[in-house]
């Protein structure tokens, strides 16, 4: 590890040095020569590192040489960055002084005390005693040519693609199997519990996370919950890790509180729940965890299940009824699939006999260990035959390794790139395991260390970003997870590959937690202390280095506050995990070293005025707070700042190397107004403006300098409603114009009529004003009367439009059509009579125009081109190809929409509170071929929701093709306009079937179900009734007994309802019954008891009925005693 440790971090000494020596120092006159000496050799000795590393030097001499490093360039890296720290001190002091010049003049050196003295000539004697032994003991240098620092920091940037896990080989069987085994009832009035075990890579988490995404999983479980167990089974823990992650936890202070906080949020819902990676056998532990799980609700007839991972073969005989299902390793052929899938990827190696036999003697050493055979495919991709002979014939097949490392996982390992990567994957043993590895926050730990090194054209972000993505096509990382744009935002370790992280980490990184174990001093300086047991700081604190480097402590951590910076004065990362943490100390500012301050996870809410102090760092995370330090502009070398909930920054502009903020908030008061963003050019990812209205005007805004900022992907953009004065909006919103690189667009509050210029322009401009939008979200724009040209955007995808109150009519300008040279344009197709077709909103997926009352035409775009009516050759324009998402919302006076052709990769389709204009309209161009024309359309449509529009319901319904996928229907409106029949939804599995919202009472003495025939929807398991408005209605549809496969059904609003019917016992599937609003319901059937999968029962707003339910005095309780979790409430009339 020595050589991994020191190599990067003497790259990062050496620009600290050089840094150092430029700058007029009293404290060095005279020495220039001996650093100019010292720095040659620290260049010396990073190259006999590379010579080590490179050559695979391990002899016993070399070895203890490797192992004086790390101590003495940590003591080289501690020095040069107190006087690097001092160098900041100085410019910022005598700046605000006025001072900046006389700080260079010779008149005004940096002096010193004699310590720093002292410290200087140690390293300098350290460094020059391991370089002479270096050459004592005969290493040599590498021969590294004129290759400079940013060689041994740069990547190649591959091409391979990343390979999704979503595809994985040979355990489609085992997936049936288990599947089976979860929808498998049981009689047992118990959890039953499925453990999946094998040995350690073999799949077994990935394997749970395929069945977890399962369709039949999701539909036959009303709740599913992951949680990573590890070794520590704590039961609390667990507990927690069930309840959403937005719970407040602050008033629950004991076990049962966390309990009923379950029951309210699970109770009765089938529940699987998903332990991963299980280590326990205590049987106590267990049956306690079991017992809690029964009082939720979650047990009972089988119907909730455990799911566990283990490597254990006889956790399921320990911990109680269950079923073990052992999972076997692939066969060869798998393994070879598998191998290729990944080795031979497009841009990655090409396939032949030679490197086949290659591949195949190598898999024989893997094992059919799925996790091994990724990462030595992953490995060999893009290598040489050659390079494929040497892994075949390492040593490192026949090594011995503590533990259970995997030869191919080491050979990865062995095989990354640099010596940075190596040292940023060893820096990842710091984590627990199971811990999920934001990207973004470990790049900014890598870059705390001293990690990265930006190049000529990169930044370190970019740099760390590279890193990270080599360790992903690696397989060191895993299971990575994506953000909408299919960026990779977090990823995973494997158990194992977390085993190979530390044993490379050894001496680096350390795990404190069980403290009986420590007898010796700790020797690593990256340290994750667990306080989470009520231990007490002054029995370790001897134990423990002053040099450390990273503190990451969790729980009860407060008591170390008080001597941390003179405990740890060099500490260059702290973390703190400890919710009971309200205030940081005074001497935060003493730590010199800091870069990374993480407190996100405290009651930290206010900053002491000396973290102004702490020049060198470079994040900082927090949930949120009150009140900031004045001064905050000091910390020049900032460059993320991450907060929950954001607040005012003052002086927010004087930090030039920052990249990322959670939001502006402007206001009229200094150092809070939108000038302060004209220097901040590296800004990159989101950012937000808020507090718009507080802005001037253009001059102002334009002063941002937005057009500049290259690395911006979203912008959201907010003004304050309701206010009384908008004019000044158009010309701020003129002076915020953005790069041409934005990816995601978001304005709120607008309040002028008309739109800045460049959103104004057309068909022809668009291309070059905002090539790469992909979102477009335009809200709460009260005097907007039109809207910009959004049509041409060639990679918008997602397009919101919602409440503009003035908006009458989507005409020309929405196109871009305004204006148009035919003569000049080109033509994205031809039509079957030789049309010229051009095509608007070419990418656009998912539309959604929302709550704009005034809307009445949305114009076809054909009635703005010309030629479509006049030229010998007609012009057709195409609508929205690829859509798959319609929400139309609350446009109650909209007539019509233009045609959208057949919409063969429509998806969803919501239309509410659109009254009856728009869909008279429909019929009546249907004929023409416009709208929705009368066809079969929608083939992939699977969710429809029709709400408060009387006359779309059975035209809609109508239009779709019994092969389509629909699984989810909700009709909402006069049950006079409901479809005459729905028997073609074969796949229908969630029917929500009523009358509009707030209706007007109807004459109606029945609730008219939709087909007579009762075995129709024999897949249905959801059923949704709402009645309201039909107070003649005194019975449910007799049907509804013939849906034998029903889970969950619900009464809505049935005011007519005196009784249920007896048949409502014959439903012995049912899970979930639900009775609302029905406030003359007077008992449940004599047959109720024979609900005997019945798991939840809700009552709301039935007072009579709610009467008779309740504990120690309702009549019908023995009817419900059966039923695990019975909820109550709006007994009172």
């Amino acid at each position: 590890m020595a050589d991994v440790a020191s190599g990067i971090v003497i790259e990062f000494l050496l620009k600290t040095v050089i840094s150092v020596a430029a700058e007029k120092m009293s404290l060095l006159a005279g020495k220039e020569e001996a650093l100019t000496k010292l720095t040659e050799q620290l260049k010396t000795i990073k190259n006999l590192l590379m010579e080590t590393h490179n050559k695979q030097i391990k002899t016993d001499i070399v070895q203890k040489w490797l192992e004086k490093l790390p101590p003495i360039i940590l003591d080289a890296q501690i020095v040069f960055e107190e006087l690097g720290y001092e160098v900041l001190r100085k410019k910022i002091e005598n700046r605000k002084r006025d001072k900046a010049r006389a700080f260079f003049s010779s008149s005004n050196p940096i002096a010193f005390n004699s310590t720093m003295t002292r410290k200087i000539k140690k390293v300098l004697q350290e460094v020059e005693d391991v370089y002479v032994e270096a050459g004592k003991l005969g290493i040599q240098p590498a021969d590294l040519g004129n290759s400079s620092s940013h060689a041994l920091q740069s990547v190649r940037m591959s091409t391979d693609p990343y390979i999704e896990h979503s595809e994985f080989v040979g355990r489609r069987e085992d997936m049936e199997r288990v599947i089976n085994l979860l929808n498998n009832p049981s009689d047992e009035r118990d959890l039953p519990i499925i453990a999946i075990h094998g040995m350690g890579g073999q799949g077994k988490t990935t394997l749970a996370q395929h069945i977890f995404n399962c369709d039949k999983v999701k539909s036959a479980f009303d709740k599913a919950i992951w949680i990573c167990v590890s070794k520590d089974f704590d039961v609390n823990r667990l507990l927690i890790e069930m309840l959403p992650p937005e719970t407040n936890l602050s008033h629950m202070n004991n076990i049962q509180a966390l309990v009923d906080k379950l029951k309210r949020e699970l109770g009765g819902k089938r529940l699987l729940l998903v332990l991963d990676n299980v280590w326990e056998h205590n049987r106590e532990k267990w049956n306690l965890m079991k017992k809690y799980l029964l009082q939720i609700g979650g047990g009972g007839r089988g119907r909730s299940k455990i799911l566990v991972t283990t490597r254990e073969d006889d956790i399921v005989s320990e911990i109680g009824r269950g079923y073990a299902y052992r999972l076997d390793i692939l066969s060869k052929e798998e393994s070879w699939t598998l191998f290729e899938k990944y080795a031979f990827v497009a841009g990655g190696a090409t396939k032949t006999p030679h490197l086949e036999a290659i591949g195949r003697r190598i898999l024989d050493s893997c094992g059919g260990l799925p996790l091994a055979i990724r990462a030595i495919s992953s490995l060999l991709r893009g290598k040489s035959a050659s390079e494929w002979s040497m892994v075949e014939q390492s040593q490192t097949w026949n090594a011995h390794f503590e533990g259970e490392i995997l030869p191919a996982l080491k050979l990865s390992y062995d095989h990354l790139p640099t010596l940075s990567i190596k040292n940023c994957f060893a820096y990842c043993a710091i984590f627990e395991k199971n811990t999920i590895l934001e990207k973004d926050r470990l790049i900014q730990l890598w870059m705390a260390q001293g990690l990265l090194d930006a190049g000529e054209n990169l930044q370190m972000e970019d740099i760390g970003s590279n890193y990270f993505d080599t360790l992903i096509r690696s397989s060191l990382f895993q299971s990575a997870q994506k953000d909408r744009h299919n960026n990779i935002t977090a990823c995973k370790m494997h158990d194992l590959v977390h085993d190979l992280a530390s044993q490379v980490s050894k001496g680096y990184c350390c795990h404190v937690k069980e403290w009986s174990t420590i007898t010796d001093k700790i020797k690593a300086v990256h340290i994750l202390i667990d306080f989470s047991k009520g231990e007490n700081w002054k029995e370790l604190k001897d134990y423990i280095p002053s040099k450390l480097r990273t503190l990451h402590i969790k729980g009860n951590g407060i008591q170390l506050f008080k001597d941390l910076s003179k405990q740890f004065p060099s500490l260059s990362v702290f973390i703190v995990d400890d919710i009971e943490a309200t205030e940081l100390p005074e001497s935060i500012g003493d730590m010199k070293h800091l870069r990374v301050l993480d407190i996100s996870l405290t009651s930290i809410r206010s900053l002491p005025n000396s973290f102004t102090k702490l020049y060198y760092l470079q994040t900082v995370r927090v949930d949120t707070l009150n009140e900031v330090p004045k001064g905050f502009g000091n910390l020049e070398s900032l460059r993320h700042m991450w907060m929950r909930r954001p607040c005012p920054f003052p002086g927010l502009g004087k930090l030039k190397n920052l990249r990322t903020t959670p939001e502006f908030m402007f206001g009229k008061f200094e150092g809070c107004q939108i000038e302060e963003l004209e220097h901040l050019d590296k800004l990159r990812g989101k950012l937000k403006l808020s507090n718009l209205d507080n802005v001037g005007g253009f001059e102002s805004a334009a002063k941002s300098k937005l057009s500049k900022k290259c690395d911006i992907q979203t912008l959201e953009l907010h003004w304050n409603m309701p206010r009384e004065y908008h004019d000044d909006d158009i010309y701020v919103m003129e002076g915020l114009e953005p790069h041409p690189n934005l990816k995601v667009l978001m304005v709120s509050g607008y309040g002028s009529p008309v739109f800045p210029s460049w959103m104004e322009k057309g068909i022809d401009d668009w291309s070059s004003s905002m090539p790469n939008l992909v979102k477009l979200q335009l809200s709460s724009l009260h005097r907007c009367k039109k809207l910009p040209p959004l049509a041409h955007l060639p990679c918008l995808a997602y397009l919101e439009i919602g409440t503009l109150p003035n908006l009458e009519y989507i005409e020309a300008e929405f196109y871009g059509l305004s204006n148009v040279d035919w003569a000049t344009k080109k033509s994205t197709g031809k039509g079957s009579n030789g049309s010229f077709i051009i095509t608007l909103f070419p990418a656009l997926k998912i539309l959604k125009l929302l709550n704009m009352t005034s809307l009445i035409y949305w114009f076809e775009a054909a009635d703005y081109i010309p030629e479509a009516r006049e030229s010998s050759v007609p012009v057709q324009a195409r609508l929205c190809p690829c859509l798959e998402e319609i929400v139309l919302e609350d446009l109650p006076k909209l007539i019509d929409i233009p045609n959208l052709g057949s919409l063969q990769k429509l998806q969803v389709l919501d239309v509410s509170s659109c009254d009856n204009n728009l869909t008279s309209s429909w019929g009546e161009r249907n004929q023409q071929g416009y709208g929705f024309p009368q066809q079969k359309f929608f083939p992939l449509l699977h969710r429809l929701r029709i709400c408060n529009s009387d006359k779309l319901s059975a035209p809609m319904c109508n239009l779709i093709p019994g092969s389509a996928p629909i699984e989810s229907l909700q009709i909402r409106c006069n049950p006079r306009f409901w479809p005459d029949d729905m028997y073609h939804l074969t796949s229908l599995k969630e029917l929500h079937l009523g009358t509009r919202w707030k209706s007007d009472n109807l004459e109606l003495d029945h609730f008219p179900w939709p087909y007579p025939t009762p075995n129709r929807f024999v897949s249905l398991t959801v059923l949704s009734l709402f009645g309201e408005g039909l107070p003649k209605v005194k019975s449910l549809p007799y049907q509804i007994q013939y849906l034998t496969s029903l889970t969950r059904l619900a009464i809505h609003e049935f005011t007519g309802l005196e009784t249920l019917p007896e048949w409502l016992g014959d439903l012995e599937c049912l899970v979930e019954l639900g009775l609302f609003g029905c406030r003359n319901l007077k008992q449940l059937p004599e047959a109720f008891p024979c609900l005997i999968s019945l798991q939840h029962l809700i009552i709301g707003y039935c007072p009579v009925l709610g009467n008779r339910c309740t504990h120690g005095s309702g009549s019908d309780l023995p009817k419900i005693a059966h039923v695990p979790y019975v909820d109550i409430f709006g007994n009172r009339e």
